[in-house]
């Protein structure tokens, strides 16, 4: 596996930076050894504290001591206010969550499930071009959250290294709900991510892992927003890593803070060093009950993001990995359990032109969702896929393959004939569907169309490769009117076609 790392996911060149643009505005980047500016404790979790004290403490006057860095204790559950309302003059650095080429930040936990927030009140993007880390130095390693509703950017040269998790919001969560509900201040004890209004652009042009020292993973990676990139120079290394844009869990009440019936919008659960839900994908509320916050949100990876865990992508308007007549088979999504992708606007895209493969090298995928098994998901799909080191493209799982969309394009082959008893491929389309490449393996193949576009199959279609008796394939097309073409031959070692 060290091989795979080192090949796939080496850090890209540093690229100087004079300034960034975040949306349509552009912000001059920070000087080099800026720090964090204007801090101050809002809230800590029940016997919490930190090493500049608790509840309304202000820290100010941080200052990177070369390659050392500064450090920050909290115990366990703490969240920061740097800049806005109430927060402490500082004349060392200006307010707001900030880290210039030069700079290090360290937290550290004196106790285990310990998770810090930073929320950026400065009105400005956070930008993080230095070096931003918890590690177990001293103690444990808490969970690092920055959160800013004007967009949070990892410049080129940023690092960020958590082994217990790393959250960056794009959201304003500058409310009584969101930083209560963080420190478990509730009727349950347990922490959340609470996003309720408008949402900003999450850019990583760096490098997001678990260690400064040595390329490990992350056990998390949660990219949370409006529009979430992962640009070519970014690289991710997580045991999970999500990513969502555009949505946010539908309304609940609590008790939050004492005050009962209070509304929240839990995100995610916040352990220390798990996310909640993560083994079934059910984030927050089941992602087939997601709200629209910002209507439009794509995700967009155009760098590497790599899991032995799992890669979940949720967008309302657009999911896009790779860049349409790319070949660089460096690019792309790396999970060895499986990818999961869903978008929520009907006419929205998802298109996957890069490598769709699993981490370890030569592993296969584990599995392969598209706008599945999340009934509310909709949008075209497009999945044009490169195969590691050669063509033609390929995607090869080991369990399921199941794609759902409005108009299907699959001009990549897809295989996954490894596994003898849940080898399933399930293709279902809305409008049309289009099929240009071989496709099948080891157990069932399921073709079917219900919209006006019809069917066009001009891939080979093989089935039950692993001859077990519950193979077969099925072509159904419903559409009214809607032609059926099929060039392909089509093949089952198993039942009838």
């Amino acid at each position: 596996m060290e091989d795979a790392v080192q090949t796939r996911f080496s850090l890209k060149p540093v690229v100087a930076a004079i300034s960034v643009v975040l949306g349509s505005t552009a912000f001059a980047a920070p000087t080099p050894n800026q720090m964090p500016g204007a801090g101050i404790v809002v809230a800590v979790s029940p016997g919490a504290t930190t090493s500049y004290g608790g509840v309304g403490s202000p820290i100010t006057g941080l200052v990177s001591v070369g390659a050392i860095g500064i450090g920050i204790g909290v115990n366990p559950r703490v969240v920061i206010q740097w800049g806005g309302a109430g927060a402490p003059v500082d004349p060392t650095n200006p307010a707001g969550f900030n880290l210039g080429a030069n700079a290090r930040l360290i937290f550290t936990s004196a106790m285990p499930g310990g998770a810090v927030l930073n929320i950026d009140a400065s009105g400005s993007a956070s930008q993080i071009f230095g070096k931003l880390e918890s590690n177990t130095a001293i103690g444990f390693a808490p969970a690092l959250y920055v959160a800013n509703g004007n967009g949070i950017v990892v410049g080129a040269g940023g690092q960020i290294a958590a082994p217990s998790g790393i959250g960056l919001i794009g959201a304003d969560l500058n409310n009584a709900t969101a930083k209560y509900d963080f420190v478990g201040n509730n009727s349950s004890g347990k922490s959340y991510i609470d996003v309720t209004g408008g949402q900003s652009t999450v850019t990583v042009n760096g490098a997001i892992n678990g260690s400064l020292t040595a390329n490990l993973p992350a056990t998390y990676i949660l990219l949370a927003g409006g529009d979430i990139v992962n640009s070519d120079s970014g690289n991710q290394f997580a045991g999970t890593a999500i990513a969502i844009a555009g949505l946010r869990a539908t309304n609940a009440t609590d008790t939050v803070n004492g005050v009962a019936g209070t509304t929240v919008n839990r995100l995610v659960e916040v352990s220390g060093t798990t996310l909640g839900g993560l083994g079934s994908f059910n984030i927050g509320t089941l992602p087939g009950n997601w709200e629209i916050a910002s209507a439009g949100s794509t995700v967009v990876n155009t760098g590497s993001i790599s899991a032995p865990g799992a890669i979940a992508l949720f967008a309302a308007n657009g999911i896009r990995s790779g860049t349409a007549g790319d070949s660089n088979v460096l690019v792309g999504l790396f999970a060895d359990a499986g990818i999961v992708t869903a978008t929520y606007t009907s006419g929205a895209k998802t298109e996957l032109y890069n490598v769709i493969s699993g981490y370890t090298t030569n592993k296969a995928l584990g599995l392969l969702y598209v706008n599945a098994p999340y009934a509310t998901a909709t949008g075209d799909v497009l999945i044009n896929a490169l195969t590691p080191g050669s063509q033609p493209s390929s995607i090869s799982t080991t369990t399921f393959a199941i794609i759902n969309g409005e108009n299907v394009t699959i001009n990549s082959t897809i295989n996954h004939a490894t596994n003898p008893t849940e080898s399933v491929l399930q293709v279902t389309s809305t409008k049309s569907l289009t099929i240009t490449a071989a496709v099948g393996g080891g157990g069932f193949v399921a073709l079917s169309n219900s919209g006006a576009g019809g069917m066009s199959i001009g891939g080979n279609v093989v089935a039950d490769t692993n001859k077990n008796s519950s193979g077969g394939i099925v072509i159904s097309n419903s559409g009214k009117n809607a032609p059926t073409t099929i060039s392909g031959n089509l093949t089952s070692y198993g039942d009838d076609i």
